[in-house]
């Protein structure tokens, strides 16, 4: 068993993400879903690794990534305010 909870979703590109947490296993994965990429592709190299490249607009990928920032408590790495200044987190103003 497993449990699915959606950190970002844009309805009209219907970018997905989301994690999955494991109910077994301290293993946290994460997965982006795009419906109608712009652009995708598919490859595989002769040691036969797979690589998947998908195109989303830069403007949604923006607010995914904020979001995952959030999420994850990220504010410190890029160079954010981390606690109850504005801006931060845990601050009750927007």
């Amino acid at each position: 068993m497993s449990t699915k909870a959606t950190v970002f979703y844009d309805p009209d590109s219907k970018a997905h993400l989301f994690e999955v947490r494991p109910l077994d296993e301290t293993v946290v994965l994460a997965y982006i879903e795009l419906m109608n990429p712009k652009k995708c592709s598919m490859t595989k190299d002769i040691d036969g690794e797979v690589g998947v490249t998908v195109c989303i607009n830069s403007e949604v990928m923006d607010r995914l990534a904020v979001a995952w920032c959030r999420h994850r408590k990220l504010q410190r790495e890029v160079g954010g305010p981390v606690g109850k200044e504005y801006g931060g987190p845990d601050c009750e103003y927007e």
